[in-house]
């Protein structure tokens, strides 16, 4: 797999000199949109490279290191620090719970990463990933994580004493002087192959897209590290479905659009079929599963955040019902999971629709911290 990626990224064009503007890389897209994955070497010698989930939901760098690790048949790059001659530990465990059970720990450590085949190479710090059950959740491919976040501020990661953190990105504004941006065309694709479909470019904006942005205020509050963006709404058939001021995560690291309990039925409710099944999740609990039919097609539905809007057709939203205990089959039949649920908390907008976006992001720095300032949207 390490072969792969080398071999694509020779063909795509990287600036890497201290002199450069921007240095792109490309944006491997995995299972039809599902994930998107950064190319990235570490350690002297370089290992790999080998993708890592492009997430703006998260701040942390961290990689796969482990002996024992189930590597889906060789399809993941699997970091071995005792290999690299330019590793340091730094001995702090570290650990994160996402939802679902899932969780990676591990030591924070510092070592080389390098951007690309031939690309820009610096020391940065890295979580390394010893226990990894969160691992289950990515595609194959799919290594470690590349967050985008608030770098000053690790929600999640424990313990608490961690409060400080400089990913690659950070690094490599500081040592490139490259300009505190990012920009970000993740792409589409119509099959299950991991392929190159978009790109990353750090330092810069495309001139493509730079003048149709929208651009939002975005800084990180006190419990998150999210790219959070407010006065957002969501269309159906080109009419508002219940107003535009919510506030709304701009997640790459998300396949789905979670959207209050109020806007996925007024959205989902437009789709013949539409089903809401309760499902005992146990300790007295339910959870409200969205289903719709697996062949609805036709209902066009917009993320709209300021001028921009990002449009799919209803046909993109099912997938299989992922857990069916619980469930009447006869409740459930010829049905799906819709790609637009519902919770009690903010919106998260996923790759179901930022796979139509050109994202741009804004850092400020002070005194060599960087922080984020602004989000841009543009469709593309």
């Amino acid at each position: 797999m390490a072969r792969l990626f080398a071999s694509l990224l020779t063909s795509f064009h990287v600036l890497s000199s201290l002199a450069a503007l921007n240095i792109t890389l490309p944006l491997f897209d995995i299972d039809h949109d599902a994930q998107y994955g950064i190319p990235l070497g570490l350690g002297t010698p370089q290992q790999g490279p080998g993708l890592y989930l492009l997430d703006s939901g998260s701040s942390v760098f961290w990689a796969l290191s482990c002996d024992k690790c189930v590597d889906a048949g060789g399809q993941r790059t699997v970091f071995h620090p005792k290999n690299s001659k330019t590793f340091v530990s730094k001995t702090t465990p570290w650990g994160i719970n996402y939802q679902g059970g899932l969780a990676a720990s591990g030591y924070i450590s510092q070592d080389t990463v390098h951007f690309g085949n031939d690309g820009a190479a610096q020391k940065a710090e890295v979580l390394v990933g010893s226990e990894v059950s969160l691992i289950s959740a990515f595609k194959p491919g799919i290594s470690g994580v590349f967050g985008l976040g608030d770098p000053g501020n690790i929600f999640g990661v424990f313990p608490s004493s961690v409060t400080t953190y400089s990913p690659p990105w950070a690094t490599l504004f500081s040592t490139h002087t490259l300009a505190p941006l990012i920009g970000i065309l993740p792409g589409r694709s119509t099959t299950n192959a991991t392929t190159v479909t978009g790109s990353i470019t750090f330092g810069a904006v495309s001139p493509k897209y730079e003048h149709s942005l929208s651009w939002f205020q975005s800084k990180a509050d006190s419990e998150d590290s999210t790219w959070l963006i407010n006065g957002v709404g969501m269309e159906i058939n080109g009419k508002l479905a219940t107003g535009a001021n919510f506030s709304a995560a701009i997640d790459t690291g998300t396949t789905n659009a979670v959207v209050d309990a109020d806007t996925a039925k007024a959205v989902l409710g437009t789709i013949p079929g539409f089903k809401i099944v309760p499902q005992d999740i146990g300790g007295g609990r339910t959870f409200d599963n969205y289903l719709i039919p697996c062949n609805a097609s036709g209902q066009t539905i917009s993320f709209v955040a300021g001028a921009t809007r990002l449009t799919i057709d209803s046909s993109t939203l099912p997938f299989p019902i992922f857990n069916t205990t619980g469930l009447n089959p006869a409740d459930i039949k010829g049905l799906c999971s819709s790609r637009v649920s519902a919770n009690s908390f903010e919106w998260l907008i996923g790759n179901v629709f930022l796979k139509h976006a050109y994202i741009a992001l804004e850092y400020t720095e002070t005194k060599g911290a960087y922080t984020q300032k602004r989000l841009g949207l543009a469709a593309a």
